[in-house]
């Protein structure tokens, strides 16, 4: 169970014109795992250097592994007090 309050995200982007808008507003549930850690993903980008022209979020089509060997993910990790140990493969 997640000690932390579930980050809120807010994401933004461009218009046809280049004006900024909001593209989602929306809290990130914190995932619980069986090693005493809860994740979250914050934003993720397919390449590097990311672009970020496009009105799609990112975290919609999140890669499934721990690592995305193009890209970017950066997460939000939340260790449950009185954990010694917390093993990130297998996640």
């Amino acid at each position: 169970m997640a000690s932390l309050p579930h980050p809120r995200r807010i994401v933004t982007g461009h218009d046809e014109e280049g004006k900024a808008i909001f593209l989602a507003d929306s809290r990130i549930p914190l995932e619980a795992t069986k090693l005493g850690a809860s994740l979250g993903v914050l934003w993720e980008t397919k390449q590097f250097p990311a672009d970020n022209s496009g009105t799609e979020d990112p975290v919609m089509a999140r890669t499934t592994d721990l690592a995305n060997k193009n890209g970017v993910i950066l997460r939000v990790v939340d260790v449950e007090p009185g954990t010694t140990q917390v093993r990130m493969s297998g996640v």
